[in-house]
């Protein structure tokens, strides 16, 4: 899910977007932290993108996986009122 954040978050004045996502077939509490690759898109531009580091007690345990939420910077003068498909997040299980 792709929704505003709160300006207030955003380093420098820079507008945000927060990504909520569920990583599935991921257990909460492993000892292998996900790195996740989030773009933000908007009208089909990348607007944004962060890499987020998910530790063992990080985000909340759902049923086969973990749900967190996480802060974009976006290249527009305001934030938007984006939907999921305006959000693609890639994670890999550090070994």
């Amino acid at each position: 899910m792709l929704e505003p954040a709160n300006p207030g978050i955003a380093s420098g004045g820079i507008p945000a977007e927060r990504v909520d996502f569920t990583v599935r077939g991921y257990a909460y509490g492993s000892s292998n932290p996900l790195t996740c690759h989030i773009d933000v898109y908007h009208n089909g531009a990348m607007v944004g993108s962060t890499i987020a580091t998910i530790g063992s007690a990080a985000g909340t345990a759902t049923t086969g996986g973990v749900k967190d939420s996480v802060p974009v910077e976006v290249d527009l003068p305001s934030p938007f009122d984006g939907s999921p498909s305006d959000a693609s997040v890639r994670c890999v299980t550090q070994t």
